[in-house]
């Protein structure tokens, strides 16, 4: 093996790497099997479905194509029911619909939480009448195609040489009876007719026994035709069962393929209140990253604003943190013309060590200091649910202000100190 090979190889292997560790690539064929079986699922739900309900409408109404139409549309309205229903409930428990924060206070509002118990209560019901409608569909349907398309093969008796020679007997024994001396029936008469009926009556017991051998053949034939028909009606059942049991699966796993999706995507931003720094259905939700190149607001629009009094739902609109895609190690807050530790070395001036002295500046930088402190303390509330998105963006925007207003005050100290 030469070294391009090797390094093909190489890259190969990186790219092979670079699939196992990604949730999609992980997923995606698992993913589109799922799909297909939950189709063919799907529509074995609904014909087994719309067979029940064809066949009870074509028992009042008769076969037609209205019933036949009719059962197809209620069929396909039920799975798509519950397909909408239990893709919407997953959703909704992906995102936490029913947290609350440590104050006891749902992070989502009460229509939100009363859709998804409307969602949750239409995909039980929507299962529960696909499977009674399948379950009970497949018997009547195996039922109705047996005897219609396969009825039991009965067979009549063959009785029609005894009932011919019964038929002759009977004529010669009236010819008999016709042979009289002076109105009596002459000796050989009644000879031939007594040999007559004894023949007559051996036809008959031939024929009873023939009757019954051909009746008990039928009925062995029945019962073998009933039972194959209940085993196949059982088997049937079971598949109905199954598919409804996959249909739940499916549904389940298709939501959280979506949920994972849309992390790998970037998609699904941590700005959802109650999605942040927790484990829901399926994944963890990462804690937000807040983005360097964030526009800060001015800090003028806040110079008259005071600790303690609610800032307008525009500011705290304007404030909003945005979510970014950061690596892990940046969980620092931005905050303003706030830097890093790491990065204050390089981006401060030299000091002027008689300005540092004085009272005021030292005040002002200590403000500023604790207004940091009081941003990330928010943001750990935050993230662990503490507080509400609302109340951490009017925080943010009122320590921001204190920053920027402390920042300049310890400017302006420093300029006349010099």
């Amino acid at each position: 093996m030469n070294q391009s090979q090797i390094e093909r190889e190489k890259q190969r292997a990186a790219v092979a790497y670079k699939v196992k560790k990604s949730f999609i690539g992980r997923n995606w064929f698992l993913f589109r099997g799922v799909v297909v079986v939950y189709v063919l699922a799907s529509l074995w739900s609904a014909a087994t479905a719309g067979g029940n309900i064809y066949i009870r409408i074509s028992e009042m109404l008769g076969e037609n194509i209205f019933a036949m139409g009719l059962a197809a549309v209620a069929g396909g309205c039920i799975v798509f029911l519950q397909y909408i229903s239990g893709k919407g409930m997953v959703d909704d428990m992906q995102i936490g619909i029913l947290k609350k924060n440590k104050d006891g206070e749902s992070l989502y509002s009460a229509a939100d939480q009363v859709f998804f118990f409307l969602k949750a209560t239409g995909f039980v019901a929507m299962t529960a009448v696909s499977i009674t409608l399948s379950i009970n569909g497949v018997g009547k349907a195996n039922e109705w195609f047996r005897e219609v398309k396969n009825p039991p093969a009965i067979a009549a008796a063959d009785v029609a040489y005894y009932d011919q020679e019964l038929a002759r007997i009977d004529g010669l024994i009236a010819v008999e009876k016709t042979r009289k001396w002076k109105g009596v029936l002459t000796t050989e008469a009644s000879r031939q007719i007594k040999k007559y009926e004894a023949n007559a009556a051996k036809l008959r017991d031939q024929r009873q026994a023939a009757i019954q051998k051909t009746d008990e053949a039928n009925a062995g034939l029945l019962a073998d035709y009933n039972e194959k028909t209940a085993s196949n009606t059982s088997a049937l059942k079971g598949v109905g069962g199954v598919a409804e049991v996959i249909i739940i699966f499916c549904v389940l796993f298709i939501g959280l393929y979506d949920d994972g999706l849309y992390r790998e995507a970037s998609l699904k931003t941590a700005d959802a209140p109650g999605a942040i720094g927790r484990t829901v259905v399926g994944f963890p939700t990462p804690a937000p990253a807040f983005s360097q190149a964030q526009q800060q607001p001015t800090p003028e629009a806040y110079r008259s604003t005071q600790i303690g009094f609610n800032v307008r739902n525009s500011i705290a609109q304007q404030t909003r943190p945005a979510i970014a895609q950061q690596q892990p190690q940046q969980r620092f807050v931005n905050t303003g013309n706030f830097v890093a530790p790491s990065q204050q070395k390089a981006q401060q001036p030299k000091r002027n060590t008689g300005a540092t002295q004085n009272p005021q500046y030292l005040s002002a930088m200590s403000a500023k200091r604790n207004a940091e402190s009081a941003i990330r303390k928010a943001q750990q509330d935050f993230e662990s649910g503490a507080i509400n998105e609302e109340r951490f963006n009017a925080i943010t925007a009122i320590k921001r202000a204190a920053i920027s207003r402390n920042e300049r005050k310890a400017a302006q100290l420093k300029t006349r100190k010099a």
